[in-house]
């Protein structure tokens, strides 16, 4: 819809399946198989005793503010594509990186650690030369999709509008209805929230907000 490296817009489909399509080819492994591998409480394809675990998502009480619905809106969240047409359980064995994943909040902020130290479980993770250029600005401006004016690194948002703390090195990422990770390297420090009564909010919210100055206070 516009040329690469020339403007950002949020994928909330495809970008699971393009990041997950390179790891394969690079690796042999999908992004649930890797998932696995590291043996987090994060998962990407549920089998039946995993979708015993999970908690059902309660839907906010109004539909989120998603700016001007012009064709790249309408293209990435109300076309027949962007939600799924099939039996429930289905969808949840599926692998679509960007948007069936499920996790607890401490497998996410175990992940999370990824960024803050490159270690996951007290294990080397990334190098430090990767884990910077990871976090490096790849692009920055008013998004295409979402109503927001963002910064984004490899995959995570960077902290320039104080989404994610007080700290300006952190990154992180949120989700429809309020769950967000965070991950701040300066302090080491990677927290995850997620709640499953969701509200209209795609970035940022009251919860989220309370949560993170309540973090910052008490540090």
């Amino acid at each position: 819809i516009w040329e690469p490296g020339t403007a950002n817009g949020y994928h909330p489909q495809t970008v699971g399946f393009i990041g997950g399509e390179i790891l394969r080819r690079t690796t042999g492994r999908t992004v649930g198989e890797h998932l696995e591998a590291l043996g987090l409480d994060i998962h990407c394809g549920l089998s039946p005793e995993l979708q015993e675990r999970t908690g059902p998502m309660v839907k906010p009480p109004a539909a989120p503010d998603l700016g001007t619905l012009d064709q790249i809106t309408r293209a990435a969240f109300l076309e027949p594509w962007s939600s799924p047409k099939v039996p429930r359980a289905e969808w949840m064995a599926a692998e679509i990186p960007a948007s069936n994943m499920h996790a607890t909040a401490l497998g996410l902020a175990e992940l999370g650690q990824a960024f803050a130290t490159g270690k996951v479980r007290g294990q080397a993770f990334a190098a430090d030369g990767a884990r910077e250029e990871a976090m490096a600005q790849r692009i920055e401006g008013d998004d295409l999709v979402l109503p927001f004016h963002l910064s984004w690194a490899a995959g995570v948002m960077r902290n320039t509008e104080g989404f994610f703390g007080k700290s300006p090195e952190a990154v992180g990422h949120y989700g429809f209805g309020g769950a967000f990770i965070m991950a701040d390297p300066a302090r080491r420090l990677s927290v995850a929230y997620v709640p499953n009564r969701m509200m209209p909010t795609l970035v940022g919210g009251p919860r989220a907000t309370n949560l993170l100055e309540a973090i910052d206070k008490a540090i």
